[in-house]
């Protein structure tokens, strides 16, 4: 199987030296089928993180569901994003919702209608599947050899399709969209200890006042 045919190769990221290998996917099964089966078949763990949330042309911000698998010892990173999702619908809690109300409207990442973020003639993918690694193509070969040969998730030829002119935006996107998520956690992970913190000088302060003072 001629495997670059499958496979979205740019190098991004120089000042870490990493780089991407990226595969379209087509899969039937639902999207935790899905995530289960390739964390069996690639011997990884991805798991659910907040949606994608990607701009639209139409001005609104699309939501896509987002799988993500980080080893911090060979510091390799897998993304999975579903190809389909929604835009965001603020529910008001005191509005009293009927049988009729309107279903949030689908949109693709990639595909051939409008409702598309990014819009192209020649691709209709399911899954859309990133390797981010610190110079080593033979993972993403290797794990074109074994999509290759199942029947309920396969990789999508990619080769001179217009899908390639939009790669380097979709990482923009997900890089910037993991390292807000980084941040966030982060100033939690601070405010925690901080409180943690507060609440141990208060202890031992009492611990204080009652020993010598007797209290």
């Amino acid at each position: 199987m001629s495997k670059s045919k499958y496979i979205i190769k740019q190098e991004t990221d120089y000042i870490c030296d990493f780089h991407y290998g990226s595969m379209a996917l087509k899969s039937h099964l639902p999207e935790y089928k899905t995530c289960s089966l390739l964390n069996h078949l690639l011997n990884i763990e991805l798991h659910k993180i907040p949606d994608l949330a990607v701009w639209h042309p139409s001005q609104i911000h699309i939501y896509f569901p987002f799988f993500l698998f980080e080893d911090p010892v060979s510091k390799i990173s897998v993304y999975l994003i579903s190809n389909s999702g929604f835009e965001d619908v603020k529910l008001e809690t005191d509005h009293e919702h009927t049988l009729f109300q309107d279903i949030p409207k689908k949109y693709n990442m990639f595909g051939k209608k409008s409702t598309s973020v990014f819009p192209v003639k020649d691709l209709n993918i399911d899954y859309y599947l990133i390797l981010k690694h610190p110079r080593d193509d033979k993972i993403i070969n290797d794990f074109v050899d074994v999509l290759g040969t199942r029947n309920f998730i396969q990789a999508v030829s990619v080769e001179a399709s217009e899908y390639v002119k939009h790669h380097d935006q979709l990482l923009y996107e997900i890089e910037l969209s993991l390292s807000e998520k980084n941040s966030m956690k982060n100033r939690d992970l601070r405010r925690r200890k901080e409180m943690l913190k507060k609440k141990e000088t208060k202890k031992n302060s009492e611990i204080f006042t009652k020993k010598y003072y007797n209290i």
